[in-house]
């Protein structure tokens, strides 16, 4: 399982001294597709997002984030996104259903 935390407030911060626009889902599902590609190097693997407002527009933020590192080119080139297909939701799938779990015991 990976998982990944954004703090608002740092993100923030960090915007502005940066001058930068990161948004906070998108940065947690890189990092999210970091972990994997780390974990799994060469292997293909789909991540799978539960359906939120505008997922895809927020995953391929995220792919953005991916092929634009400098410090890691290409580490999540073997890393698919997706989310559920209806009509599953997270209730369906345990793994996501602990992911939800974790993330709001986090919060």
């Amino acid at each position: 399982m990976v998982s990944s935390a954004v703090w608002i407030s740092d993100l923030n911060r960090f915007n502005a001294e940066t001058g930068l626009a990161i948004r906070p889902y998108p940065l947690a599902a890189y990092a999210c597709m970091s972990q994997i590609a780390i974990k799994y190097g060469n292997l293909p693997v789909t991540a799978v997002f539960d359906r939120i407002e505008k997922v895809e527009s927020k995953l391929a933020t995220a792919r953005s984030y991916a092929d634009n590192d400098r410090i890691f080119p290409g580490l999540c080139y073997y890393v698919a996104t997706g989310t559920l297909p209806k009509p599953l939701t997270s209730r369906d799938v345990p793994a996501l259903q602990a992911a939800d779990f974790i993330a709001w015991e986090v919060r």
